[in-house]
């Protein structure tokens, strides 16, 4: 960095300054602020279901269809009661062969119309809102009817008979994070020590 400094000095009002300079020491990093955030896009709530889904003897591919009748069944259950939109989904990433939790993933689109000084309120009203639904076990039973409704539709009896006998008895909400698109700008403030001396300098030379 000194090095850097000094060569700065060629043709400059102030070459003797430069010329001479020495970084000795690197203070601290004081602060990091975000002065234009990307937009907001949606806000992304993970979390388990507890169910009696046994996987241990599907293949894989019955495995895909069981995550795919339970990820439906799930957001289903939430847009009827009104706590996702249709442009809101669901994903289940996991479900545990032996304990049969299933862990998934909510995003919840926000879009471009949310001011930037609500973005902090996102993830609260987010995970609230799913919280005190699923805190019901009326929802958690909703759950469960809406998975064994995907089992005339499956496409093996193996499938149908795990869909039609499932429960959901608890669930856990885990996180809530901001997708955002588009570029932010990160400013960091620091400290260096060095032996500049400015103090005969005018404000335009500084």
């Amino acid at each position: 960095i000194s090095n850097e400094i000094q060569e700065e000095s060629a043709g400059s009002s102030v070459a003797e300054e430069l010329s001479t300079a020495n970084v000795s020491a690197a203070g601290k990093v004081e602060e990091t602020s975000i002065t234009r955030p990307g937009e907001a896009i949606e806000a992304a709530t993970s979390g388990t279901l507890d169910t009696n889904l046994d996987l241990t003897g599907l293949s894989t591919a019955q495995k895909e269809e069981v995550k795919d009748a339970v990820e439906n069944s799930i957001e289903n259950a939430l847009q009827n009661e009104s706590v996702l939109s249709q442009e809101d989904t669901v994903t289940v990433t996991d479900i545990d062969d032996v304990t049969g939790e299933v862990t998934y993933e909510v995003s919840v689109d926000v879009g471009p119309e949310i001011d930037s000084s609500s973005l902090a309120n996102i993830s609260n009203e987010a995970v609230s809102a799913i919280d005190s639904t699923l805190s019901n076990p009326a929802i958690l039973e909703n759950i469960a009817n809406e998975i064994k409704s995907e089992a005339p539709g499956a496409s093996d009896a193996t499938i149908a008979e795990e869909l039609s006998s499932v429960s959901v008895t608890d669930f856990t909400l885990e996180e809530t994070t901001l997708v955002t698109a588009g570029e932010a700008e990160v400013i960091i403030t620091g400290q260096l020590d060095t032996n500049i001396d400015t103090s005969s300098l005018t404000a335009m030379q500084e």
